[in-house]
């Protein structure tokens, strides 16, 4: 299994019919803080927590102006370049990976 992951995924957030793209970035170095549904439920809600390693650092999403148009905004910030801080060098990151990630046949079948 992969130590860090960049997972997209596209699903219609903000109600446009335009479709948003979500980047997730997944660290197995992270604690799962998801609820372990197997775990019995005599401890209290909130306390529960997976054996399993691995979870979400952080996530964006971007969006486009029209359907078919190029993804030009990102509306959830995220420190993808590793300075520490959210810009506008993230930002062009974002946008690139999203762009060319749209490109792409979804459809094709293994």
């Amino acid at each position: 299994m992969a130590t860090y992951e960049v997972r997209l995924s596209i699903a219609e957030i903000e109600g446009d019919d335009t479709p948003e793209v979500i980047v997730e970035f997944w660290n197995s170095e992270l604690p799962n803080k998801r609820p372990d549904k197997k775990k019995s439920n005599a401890e209290q809600p909130g306390e529960e927590q997976s054996a399993k390693k691995g979870d979400t650092e952080f996530t964006a999403f971007v969006t486009a102006p029209a359907k078919g148009a190029p993804y030009d905004t990102v509306k959830s910030k995220a420190d993808v370049d590793g300075n520490q801080k959210t810009d506008a060098a993230d930002d062009e990151i974002l946008l690139e990976l999203v762009n060319a990630f749209m490109k792409m046949d979804l459809s094709i079948k293994s």
